[in-house]
């Protein structure tokens, strides 16, 4: 009588695990070469999401080489190698700056062609460069292409109009030029993929596989501290003299409330001038930088993680999943790709854009209605835990890697090659 009720009740569980051993035994080990203009330790979301995808596809057993920009190379010719702990291959070349911020790595093209034996090449845009690099390195070679496309190439408000301009043309022609090249395109948002200019015309193409991050443990009930959290890098499409802006009014109302900004980045000294126009001090409200250990106790600790960004350059926020993971509800602007996040998962509010106001409404109702609070924490706990986790994205991805390939092969039948 036991033993069936056992049965029954763990059936989801052993099916599900049947099912991914099944799948693991179908897909043989594959040969995949990431190509990304920068990589780990230089720091950033798609630095993040690459990395993680590379540990986890090698810990399955499947070979992740890794071509990149070195980033500490003067030399136009030195290329350095390395082989990480885990067995990552990486390869890093030198590269220099074109107009509008893109970055040219010296010999990419040649060096892609020495991995014609590979399963299959895994690009990674937004820069034009890089993918007018990889589409002139691929247009001889029998391989598949996937791309994850991390956002549009925006320079709104870093150049004058002539550069803009540039940086618009060069994006819609090069990487609209990979997109046709590309079995297969990953974006992390459907609501981002459809209101994207270079994606029109690819959505055949599309998957959509969210962004993941390493999760701490499924927090408890833990004893929050009176502060609101943003954690990034200082830079003005982040929206963080909005947040500020928005504190000041939270603040009124809540004297017992702080702020604690984690980051660094060329909006720092901006940033201090806003907060002692709001007469906060500098030491009390930045933190350049925290070690993973503070970092974690700073995200489980805080009352309300913010993260204000209001254009196309943020198409996802791995942060808001490090924050939800901790048990902190999220507020954010209602720009595709964030939006998405929050509402899927239930883990927080979603602000109107560029309103500080609303801004700090949302941040308001978080603190006031513990009701409400509890119920986002809970639901971002639950929907990160279960969904975005590096073996969960490493699957879905493997997924995609075998339907390129897959298609690919196809094609080149179709053709008669």
């Amino acid at each position: 009588m036991f033993f069936p009720q056992l049965l029954e009740k763990f059936k989801k569980k052993i099916i599900w695990h049947i099912y991914i051993f099944g799948q693991n035994m179908l897909w043989a080990k594959v040969k995949i070469l990431h190509v990304i203009d920068y990589y780990f330790p230089h720091e950033g979301g798609a630095e993040r999401y690459c990395k993680l995808l590379a540990l986890q596809h090698v810990k399955d057993g499947h070979k992740v080489t890794i071509l990149t920009s070195d980033i500490a190379s003067k030399k136009d010719k030195i290329i350095r190698h390395e082989v990480t702990p885990e067995g990552i291959e990486i390869y890093r070349m030198n590269s220099r700056m074109l107009p509008s911020r893109m970055p040219y790595i010296h010999g990419l093209e040649e060096k892609i062609r020495e991995f014609s034996d590979y399963d299959l090449v895994h690009a990674h845009t937004p820069y034009p460069t890089l993918a007018w690099q990889v589409t002139e390195a691929l247009r001889d070679m029998n391989i598949p292409l996937v791309t994850t496309h991390h956002c549009d190439y925006t320079r709104d408000k870093e150049f004058d109009d002539k550069y803009r301009e540039f940086a618009r043309v060069a994006s819609k022609v090069f990487v609209r030029e990979l997109f046709k090249m590309s079995d297969r395109i990953i974006m992390s948002t459907r609501a981002y993929a459809e209101t994207s200019e270079e994606m029109q015309g690819f959505h055949r193409k599309l998957r959509v596989i969210p962004m993941c991050s390493t999760l701490p443990e499924k927090p408890g009930k833990v004893e929050k501290e009176n502060y609101i959290l943003f954690v990034g890098r200082l830079i003005w499409y982040k929206g963080v003299d909005h947040l500020v802006n928005a504190f000041s009014i939270i603040h009124k109302k809540h004297p017992h409330m702080r702020l604690k900004i984690v980051g660094r980045g060329p909006f720092l000294d901006k940033i201090k001038r806003i907060g002692r126009k709001r007469l906060l001090k500098y030491e009390d409200f930045i933190e350049e930088y925290l070690k993973d250990e503070e970092l974690t106790e700073t995200y489980k600790k805080a009352k309300v993680f913010v993260l204000p960004a209001y254009t196309r350059r943020e198409s996802f926020g791995i942060v808001l999943v490090e924050a939800m993971s901790h048990g902190t509800p999220v507020v954010v602007y209602n720009i595709p790709g964030p939006n998405e996040l929050v509402s899927k998962s239930g883990g927080g509010l979603i602000a109107d854009v560029e309103d500080p106001f609303d801004l700090a409404d949302k941040i308001l109702q978080l603190i006031e209605n513990e009701e409400l609070y509890d119920q986002c924490r809970e639901k971002g706990i639950k929907y990160v835990h279960r969904n975005l986790t590096p073996d969960v994205i490493a699957r879905k991805t493997m997924k995609v890697y075998n339907s390129a390939i897959n298609s690919h092969r196809k094609k080149r039948k179709k053709h008669g090659k």
